[in-house]
Formats: C-alpha cells, sequence, structure tokens
C-alpha cells in the first residue's frame, strides 16, 4: 500500500519501505499536486506549474522526465497519458488529508466527538510545513492557497467537535480541543468562546473571566484589537450569571452514564426558542425523570450559549396528584386543572389565595417568568374524554412567552407545537407531533385509540414512522400497517 503524509513535512511509504529517490524536488511537488488534486490534469497545465520561466517545449520535456521518475516509483498508482496524468485512486493507497477529514466529518463528529484526538495526532503541521520549490511561483501560489484551506478545514472540524463535547456537558474533553485550538491560533475567538462557555458550565467563572482578560490583552498587545461585541456579550453575560438559580431539583445520586445521545438532544431541545413544550415519551423504566432532571440541573450552571432560567428551574411530581371526584366518579374540567396548578403552585413556591380562580393566579404569576418545569408522570393525567390537564399547559404557555416545560409521559398530550423525545432502546429520538386542536368536538388523541396503544407500547413504531416519511410523505401508521410494525 502507498502511504502518503502530506500534513507537516512529506512522506512516502510504499508497502512500509520510505521512497525518497525523486529525481528533483519538483518530482516531489509533482506528486503532491497530483494526489491532491484527483481530476486527470493537462500535461501543459503541470508544465506551467512547476517550470514557468522555460519555453514551452523544455518545460514538456522537463515535465515529461518527471513523470518517468514518478512512474518507476509509485507506477501503479498513476494514470499517465500522452495529454494528462493523474494519481489512480482505484490502487490501495492511505492519505493523511483524506483521514482528517474523514475523521473530522460532520456525521462523525455528531455521533463521536471524542475522535478528533485521533485527527489532532496526524495533524503534525499544516499542509507541506517547510516544503518549497524555486522557481515555480504558480505552485507556490497554489500551496499558499491549499495549506490555509486545509488548516482552516482541521480549526473548523475542530470546533464543531467541541460544541458536541459542550452538548454532552464534556467539559473536561472539550476544554483539552479548545486549548489545542488555542496552541495554533492564540487569537482563535471562536476556540476563546468555547473556553468560557465551558468553564461557566462547570461553575468556574472566576477562571473564565481571568481567561477572557487574558484574550482581552492578547488582541490588544497583538493586533491592537478588542474581542468582538459576540464575546464581550458573552461574557458580561456569564458576569451576571454569578446569582444561583432558584431550584427545587433533588442532588443527583449517582452518574448518568452512557445516556450522551439523549442529554444533547434534550438540551438542544430547551435551547431552541420555538420548542417550549417538550414531551418525553416513553415506557415506564425507560428513564424518563432521570434524565429530564439530569439535564436540568445542566441549566443550574449554564453555558454563555445556554438559555438562562433565571426565575428558576423547578420540578413538578404529579404521580400523587390528589382529584377531587363528582357523586357520579366524573372529574370535571376545573378539578383537575386546580389539581395540576395546585402542585406546580407548591413546587415553585407560589402561595394561592383562596376565594380566587387557582388556574388565573398561578398564569399572572407565571406570565412575566423565564422559567423551566419538569412536569414528572402526566400520562394518569390525560383522559380520553376531555382535554383538562393539556389545555391548561397550552393556557400557561399563551400566557407566559419565556415559560418552558418538559413533561415526562407514557402517552403524548396530543398538543399544537408538542415536541416528542421518544425514549427507547435506540436512544432518544426527536418526532415533530402533528398538530390536534383542542376544545369542542376534540380531536382524540390516537395513542390512547386502539391503534394507538400498540404505539405507545413500544417506541420503535413511532421512529419508524417519523423515517417511513422521509422516503413516502404519504406513509401513516394504520390498523393493518401497525400489525406488521410492532411484529
Amino acid at each position: 500500500m502507498l502511504k502518503i503524509a502530506l500534513l507537516g513535512s512529506p512522506q512516502i511509504q510504499l508497502d512500509d519501505q520510505t521512497i525518497d529517490q525523486f529525481a528533483s524536488q519538483k518530482s516531489l511537488a509533482l506528486l503532491c499536486y497530483l494526489v491532491l488534486n484527483p481530476a486527470m490534469q493537462q500535461r501543459e497545465f503541470l508544465a506551467g506549474l512547476l517550470w514557468p520561466d522555460l519555453p514551452n517545449r523544455n518545460a514538456m520535456t522537463t515535465l515529461r522526465n518527471a513523470l518517468a521518475n514518478l512512474n518507476k516509483l509509485v507506477g501503479a498508482h498513476l494514470t499517465i497519458t500522452r495529454q494528462q496524468a493523474g494519481f489512480q485512486r482505484d490502487a490501495p493507497y492511505w492519505l493523511d488529508v483524506e483521514e482528517v477529514e474523514s475523521i473530522l466529518a460532520p456525521d462523525v463528529i455528531a455521533r463521536a466527538p471524542h475522535t478528533w484526538r485521533q485527527a489532532q495526532a496526524l495533524y503534525r503541521n499544516d499542509l507541506l510545513t517547510g516544503f518549497s520549490v524555486r522557481e515555480a511561483e504558480p505552485f507556490e501560489e497554489w500551496l499558499t492557497v491549499e495549506r490555509e484551506r486545509q488548516r482552516t478545514a482541521y480549526l473548523q472540524g475542530l470546533l464543531a467537535a467541541g460544541a458536541a463535547l459542550a452538548a454532552r456537558s464534556d467539559a473536561v474533553e472539550g476544554l483539552a480541543l479548545a486549548d489545542h485550538i488555542l496552541e495554533l491560533e492564540p487569537w482563535n475567538e471562536p476556540a476563546q468562546q468555547l473556553v468560557l462557555s465551558l468553564l461557566a458550565q462547570s461553575g468556574r467563572r472566576g477562571e473564565a473571566i481571568e481567561r477572557y482578560r487574558q484574550f482581552s490583552t492578547l488582541l490588544d498587545e497583538e493586533f491592537g484589537l478588542e474581542p468582538t461585541a459576540e464575546l464581550t456579550h458573552l461574557f458580561q453575560r456569564m458576569v451576571s450569571l454569578s446569582e444561583p438559580i432558584p431550584t427545587n431539583l433533588p442532588p443527583e445520586q449517582d452518574g448518568f452514564v452512557n445516556r450522551l445521545d439523549e442529554i444533547a438532544t434534550l438540551r438542544t431541545h430547551i435551547n431552541h426558542p420555538t420548542t417550549r413544550l417538550i414531551t418525553l415519551l416513553g415506557p415506564g423504566g425507560s428513564g424518563k425523570s432521570r434524565l429530564a432532571q439530569h439535564v436540568a440541573r445542566l441549566f443550574l450552571n449554564p453555558t454563555l450559549t445556554d438559555l438562562t432560567f433565571r426565575d428558576g428551574i423547578y420540578e413538578v411530581f404529579l404521580e400523587n396528584i390528589n382529584e377531587t371526584s363528582l357523586d357520579d366518579g366524573h372529574v370535571t374540567l376545573l378539578n383537575r386543572q386546580d389539581s395540576i396548578t395546585t402542585a406546580i403552585a407548591n413546587a415553585i413556591n407560589l402561595p394561592l389565595r383562596g376565594g380566587a380562580a387557582l388556574r388565573s393566579q398561578l398564569i399572572a404569576h407565571l406570565q412575566h417568568k423565564t422559567m423551566l418545569l419538569i412536569l414528572d408522570n402526566f400520562e394518569h393525567l390525560l383522559n380520553i374524554d376531555d382535554f383538562a390537564a393539556p389545555q391548561l399547559l397550552v393556557d400557561i404557555l399563551a400566557r407566559s412567552p419565556n415559560l418552558t416545560m418538559v413533561v415526562t409521559s407514557r402517552e403524548r398530550l396530543n398538543l399544537r407545537r408538542e415536541w416528542l423525545l421518544v425514549l427507547d432502546g435506540l436512544g432518544v429520538q426527536a418526532v415533530h407531533a402533528q398538530e390536534a386542536v383542542p376544545g369542542a368536538g376534540r380531536q382524540i388523541d390516537h395513542t390512547r385509540t386502539e391503534i394507538g396503544r400498540a404505539i405507545s407500547a413500544a417506541a420503535g413504531p413511532l421512529l419508524f414512522a417519523e423515517r417511513a416519511k422521509k422516503v413516502r410523505p404519504d406513509f401513516t401508521l394504520t390498523r393493518t400497517n401497525t400489525a406488521t410494525v410492532t411484529s
């Protein structure tokens, strides 16, 4: 196999034997150019690239000799015709540039951001560091542009990995990555922003403030510049976050292991301004409550890019909620809503006055609050005959623009703009719920019909349906195909 390492000084090996019998520096430069440019190249262009000062006839002759030298060394990896020459990618080879690009590909980074260390090990230095060719200005110009392109792509890939690590709350690995970028570019502001964000998330705000001041000094002394308005704003926001956020969340008893994807997904949805009602949907024992609690705790020490719920993060326990029934056993809409209202008020330490509508008191208190509520175990408050419990959430959210709710439930709420995060054996899958309009002639939540019960018993069909819609937009789960999907 041909192994080509171009990040740093060029190193070429064939079957583990170093190749250094290049006729000239320009022969090696020619190979490097062909390797990094996949298309077949015209001979006349290559002659002008490396021998621009020679008459065309002489340049073509010199190119022919260089190609003959390369053909002798790595002929199986070249395609050479009378008019063109190119690198043969069908023959087995390994190229560090392509390997780094593959490791830092967006889909790989999103799935496994820790692989950035593999890219770091391969990126020995910038492209062809220390390599130059005399009297070949076109080649040098190309190399300058290509070197900067490769460096920029590498740094952008690292920053994407850093963002993924921050979303997973992996401050240790994220800080190591950011510091690596700053070793390469001490003035790299996105990397500095990542540092401040991760330090703030870890509760190390004093250290973050000092790092910002050091960065400001560096920019001033080296370039006569100030940090951008964005970084300055983030710094000021970090300083303003010194006050603790009110909460009733219990302390975490042990680690939350092997749920990094679920944590990142829920955190992303909470941070999105349009996803203000999120339902964690899954069977009993799937970890809905623990996931909601763990992610909510992260917002007690928000990063610089997290939403800040300055008025509090509260969990409302609904499992043992008491409802008052009428003589006929039917729980009225008002009673059900009052029960939930009282539970929320107790969680946020809001005293309710007798003689006034409880629901109105709660909404009046919440309408100007920036708050995150975790409503735990909601499923037993759902009823096929009325929309009382979900309707209360609709009313609260409509009057409280800065309020976000995360609901844990075995059944979906069937509300407009509800986002479902389905917990199953595959992890967590995001599904935007179909709209259903509550009110007179209410639509019955399909998860509580005969078909829906089969679907909610296993989250897999919901995920199957969502993915099937990407292939066939008209696909829907029916009485017939649900049995097939769940079998």
